[in-house]
């Protein structure tokens, strides 16, 4: 921030350096930061900007094994299952490179010398399963809930005598709400889950939520996003989060944040499909 504090006011040098206290990782991406606040070009967009980094869970390498060993401890000591018998499976369909994959490997290998299971890298593999044996699925995050409902009605369809777990790193309260009114009979556990960005910090003041909705969606505008449509996020989830150690950021994330624009803007997080 000293390289840009003469493009600030003494008090948006305040604020933005006790947000950097807080969120420390945004020092490594000082550019990308830069472009984003000089985007807000007035003090409800500055403001908006704040909250929304102020929420923001960048999960680093500690935390995330944190979260592998509680759910570690869900399957060893809540659900006790008996692992000889389980089956692990992401919900990848092994098509192209998932997140679900990268966070079954890490999970695999942290836990490697006691997990005595058996995984697997692609969904498609549930046939491995015998009946009435365990089949684990895992995800690393739980948006709106569509996706993994359509994939535990896979799993349903094609293995309907095994006893299916969902188990995810983190997600969404409201994708998570979802997916369990589907299907209540399956055991689903998340290990950190996230409110949406906006709305559920203003619940009881519509007025408020649509107000700041307006102006992220001015700011998504004036960058220039080519993703501006979902300005919210992929189904309007509305999510604040990003690992440390996988790059590619979900499009459940506003796009201000990770977004293709036309003006070139360096940002915080790079995505690609």
């Amino acid at each position: 921030m000293e390289k840009w504090k003469t493009l600030l006011s003494e008090t948006d040098f305040d604020r933005l350096y006790s947000l950097l206290k807080k969120q420390d990782w945004l020092v490594e991406k000082d550019e990308a930061f830069k472009n984003l606040w000089m985007v807000c070009d007035c003090n409800d967009k500055k403001d908006l900007l704040i909250e929304l980094l102020e929420r923001f869970s960048f999960i680093k390498d500690k935390e995330q094994k944190s979260l592998e060993e509680n759910l570690f401890n869900q399957v060893e000591n809540v659900w006790k299952i008996n692992l000889k018998e389980s089956v692990f499976i992401p919900t990848s369909d092994g098509n192209t490179p998932d997140s679900s994959v990268w966070f079954i490997y890490s999970f695999r290998q942290h836990f490697l010398e006691c997990l005595n299971a058996h995984f697997y890298d692609r969904i498609t593999k549930c046939w491995m399963c015998k009946p009435n044996n365990n089949l684990v699925l895992l995800e690393d995050f739980i948006g709106s809930g569509t996706t993994l409902i359509k994939k535990l009605t896979y799993l349903k369809s094609k293995r309907p005598k095994c006893h299916i777990f969902c188990m995810s790193l983190t997600g969404m309260e409201h994708g998570i709400e979802n997916v369990k009114s589907i299907f209540p009979d399956i055991d689903i556990y998340v290990a950190h889950t996230f409110k949406k960005g906006i709305s559920d910090y203003y619940s009881n003041n519509c007025n408020k939520i649509q107000h700041k909705k307006s102006i992220l969606k001015d700011i998504t505008d004036k960058m220039l996003i080519k993703q501006r449509k979902s300005y919210l996020g992929y189904r309007k989830t509305e999510a604040l989060y990003a690992y440390e150690n996988y790059k590619n950021m979900s499009n459940n994330v506003f796009p201000i944040f990770w977004g293709e624009n036309k003006n070139g803007l360096k940002t915080l997080f790079v995505r690609k499909n």
